[in-house]
């Protein structure tokens, strides 16, 4: 089995991505496609473009019609994930009938997508919340 590319966009608008992934301002939106297109053109496989929906951050009809218009950059695949929350966490779950609308919109676009069904968010093993938690013991803390 050959490997294929996946790659964490989570936003196809500049500023929400710097806002959501600092590390991302290292390399530009317009940057990361043309390293796409070289790959493509280079091994004929479309990469996969991983996208966390998260409530109020990324999920609106704008930030959807951006997907649109960056996939049709670059021959890809798109996967939507919903974000699963955890207690303390600064993000939410994105509301149902805006997920609807979102989806709506990224597949009238001419590529394959997929959605992943949330799994494991009743036992904090879902996307997105497999983050480093610790508990105190006594007097000491440690890592689960």
């Amino acid at each position: 089995m050959k490997a294929k590319l996946a790659v964490s966009l989570n936003a196809a608008r500049q500023k929400v991505r710097d806002e959501l992934i600092p590390a991302a301002k290292k390399v530009p939106l317009d940057e990361l496609v043309e390293a796409l297109l070289y790959y493509y053109k280079r091994t004929k496989k479309r990469p996969t473009l991983e996208y966390v929906l998260i409530g109020g951050a990324n999920d609106s009809v704008e930030d959807a019609r951006a997907l649109v218009r960056l996939s049709r950059r670059v021959p890809c695949k798109i996967n939507v994930i919903r974000f699963n929350p955890w207690p303390g966490c600064a993000y939410d779950a994105p509301a149902e009938e805006t997920v609807d609308s979102f989806l709506a919109e990224v597949a009238a676009a001419p590529m394959a997508l997929t959605v992943r069904e949330n799994r494991g968010a009743d036992i904090a093993a879902a996307c997105g919340q497999l983050a480093r938690r610790s508990v105190s013991v006594g007097q000491e803390e440690t890592n689960v």
